[in-house]
């Protein structure tokens, strides 16, 4: 297996004039994009499961030079080969290459050759934390995380078999989600796995500025819903809260604050769409002072109450 992962990577300068897509924006595209002879694509609103889709982005790159996409890609290239461009790092996948990216990573160019299909999975953040319990492993939590790994052929036999349960499971939408979600896991664990094989090669070629940043982020993780002051988290870092947000803005390109207020409200999202707690249940479990202060965080984040996004949970 080798890896090759691109962390310290600025966004160009033109990131501004980047078209961001949800999950949502591109379900039409996938559903619609042709499978090879056998395979099989699942559309659902948190996640795709394909066993062999054709590369349904190529349209919107031609026609918009540049894709931030809002959700997780994780795939196999089952046939053919293709060159993303991620963030000015680009790769040369080809059979067998499993390729990553995270939330928030722009993708600018992309040859795909002809008869190019992927065997692979698309997902939302919160859908992702919520089937992890809202607390994901290090490897994923990576702001514009990319990388690529190339599988065995026993590895990529895994790979199949972990998709083709996986579509036999989404496709029975009446069934119970927790056996779909545990597999869920286990694939990010094999990914995980075959990540972490490298040893800490691609942690230790970390400048000490993104390694601050990457334990912040991680500790937010951790501690958001009771900790939502960035002076706790510099407190823990053993540095300013000056000098943690200035890292933190310089590496990730976002502040410290919204770093802490987006994971609150990922946490928050998931209690209103898969739970029944009530808005006094939910102000105490994130450390609200009253359900009034947690609904206007809220709306303020989300431009909704949050009434609002748990009756429309497509919000």
């Amino acid at each position: 297996i080798y890896i090759f992962s691109i962390l310290n990577i600025h966004l160009p300068s033109n990131s501004k004039m980047t078209k961001r897509y949800s999950l949502g924006d591109l379900k039409e595209l996938i559903r619609y994009s042709p499978n090879d002879d056998e395979g099989q694509t699942y559309v659902g609103r948190d996640y795709v499961v394909s066993t062999g889709c054709s590369p349904f982005f190529v349209s919107e790159l031609e026609e918009h030079g540049s894709m931030c996409m809002q959700f997780v890609r994780m795939g196999v290239v089952k046939s053919g080969s293709c060159e993303p461009v991620v963030h000015s790092a680009q790769y040369l996948c080809r059979e067998g290459d499993l390729f990553f990216a995270g939330w928030g990573t722009e993708l600018t160019e992309d040859a795909v050759s002809p008869g190019t299909f992927f065997e692979g999975i698309l997902m939302t953040e919160e859908y992702l934390k919520k089937i992890f319990g809202a607390y994901l492993p290090q490897v994923f939590l990576s702001p514009c995380q990319h990388f690529m790994l190339h599988l065995s052929e026993a590895e990529q036999d895994m790979w199949h078999d972990y998709l083709r349960i996986l579509y036999a499971l989404a496709i029975h939408e009446s069934f119970d989600r927790k056996p779909l979600n545990a597999l869920f896991i286990s694939v990010f664990r094999f990914v995980q796995a075959l990540y972490e094989s490298q040893g800490e090669r691609a942690h230790e070629n970390l400048s000490r500025s993104r390694q601050l940043a990457e334990s912040f982020i991680q500790l937010v993780n951790e501690y958001a819903r009771e900790h939502h002051e960035v002076s706790f988290y510099a407190s823990r870092l053993c540095v300013t809260p000056h000098y943690l947000g200035l890292v933190v803005k310089d590496e990730t390109e976002e502040t410290a604050r919204e770093w802490i207020d987006k994971t609150i409200t990922i946490g928050i999202q998931v209690e209103l769409r898969y739970s029944n707690k009530s808005l006094k249940e939910l102000a105490d479990r994130f450390r609200f002072a009253s359900s009034s202060s947690l609904c206007k965080f809220f709306k303020r984040r989300m431009g909704c109450t949050p009434n609002e996004y748990r009756r429309n949970k497509e919000v």
